[in-house]
């Protein structure tokens, strides 16, 4: 489906704040933005009052973010082992992936990171694809919703 190159209500290119929301997701490998990086989807989509192509794209943003914690937090769960101090007096037991644990993680993480790649360019040409599972949420993002006419 593409869409006509329009003014977002920003007064910028919409095709050019579509991409803001992957880019925020993006900061999630580092360490220092990776706790606030879902707040960058969530702005742009409040922010922006026209376009329902940057809204829809920052909801795809928003849940890749969602749906990438989720994994890693089972792959966590799933592949972590206990490990007895050495010292034998610790206060808690860390936990620790095993190596088929970071194996996954690394996989998701650069198949996600491929996935936001293609994202950013399907965003810049201005154009939606479709997400097995996530379009029926986006269709019920009402086209009138926070946006004005």
């Amino acid at each position: 489906m593409n869409i006509e190159k329009n003014k977002s209500s920003l007064n910028i290119n919409e095709n050019i704040i579509s991409i803001i929301p992957y880019l925020g997701i993006i900061l999630a490998y580092f360490e220092i933005t990776r706790w606030f990086c879902w707040i960058v989807p969530m702005i742009i989509f409040f922010i922006e009052k026209k376009s329902i192509l940057v809204k829809k794209h920052s909801v795809i943003a928003f849940l890749i973010y969602v749906i990438q914690l989720i994994l890693f937090g089972v792959i966590y769960l799933l592949f972590s082992s206990n490990e007895v101090c050495a010292w034998g007096s610790c206060q808690e037991i860390p936990r620790y992936l095993t190596t088929n644990g970071k194996n996954i993680i690394i996989t998701i993480s650069v198949l996600i990171s491929i996935f936001n790649i293609f994202s950013i360019y399907k965003a810049y040409k201005g154009e939606f694809f479709d997400i097995p599972g996530l379009n029926e949420i986006l269709n019920h993002i009402p086209r009138n919703l926070h946006t004005k006419k």
